[in-house]
């Protein structure tokens, strides 16, 4: 994450957390899931590096995972 101000342990650590709640998000199609605020983040700057993220999403989900920032709202 070289265009934030992120040290590199704290870098290594989100971009961990973002690949493995993308794995589980192409796992689990079916349940709705929102990341930390963090790996959010993660998400966000992984999703610009495209070349990387769509060859990463072919090879663990067999297709694009989009990404939707806001989960649908709840009933109440």
């Amino acid at each position: 994450m070289r265009d934030h101000d992120m040290d590199r342990e704290l870098a290594v650590r989100t971009f961990g957390q973002t690949i493995a709640y993308l794995v589980a998000s192409a796992e689990r199609r079916d349940v709705d899931m929102g990341p930390a605020r963090l790996v959010d983040f993660g998400v966000h700057t992984f999703v610009l590096d495209t070349i990387n993220y769509t060859a990463f999403c072919l090879k663990h989900a067999g297709q694009y995972i989009h990404h939707v920032p806001h989960l649908p709202e709840q009933p109440t």
